[in-house]
């Protein structure tokens, strides 16, 4: 069975995956929420983060921006706390962080 439209996918590590499915894999817009308390919510592309997105750490940090196979290619905003204060940056850059240590 290929999954195709949208709809939910819960995996045995903990991971779910809400949103959409062509081809069986992950593509267009969708939430996958891991286990750790981490999630993306954004736009996919063959299972990878690809387009606009927001990745938050389970400590509600936050990076909101492009993505491009897995890669924080540009970020509009950066929210993070250091010792009781929060910090919002907001900019654009171009930059890359990847992503793929997620997966492992």
């Amino acid at each position: 069975m290929v999954r195709s439209g949208s709809g939910v996918h819960l995996s045995s590590d903990g991971m779910i995956y809400m949103g959409f499915w062509e081809n069986d894999q992950m593509n267009g817009e969708g939430r996958l929420q891991f286990a750790s308390g981490a999630e993306y919510v954004g736009t996919f592309v063959n299972n990878s983060f690809h387009g606009k997105g927001r990745y938050t750490w389970a400590n509600g940090s936050y990076f909101d921006g492009i993505f491009e196979n897995n890669r924080f290619l540009s970020f509009c905003c950066y929210l993070f706390t250091v010792m009781s204060c929060t910090v919002v940056i907001e900019l654009g850059s171009s930059f890359a962080v990847s992503m793929d240590s997620i997966f492992r």
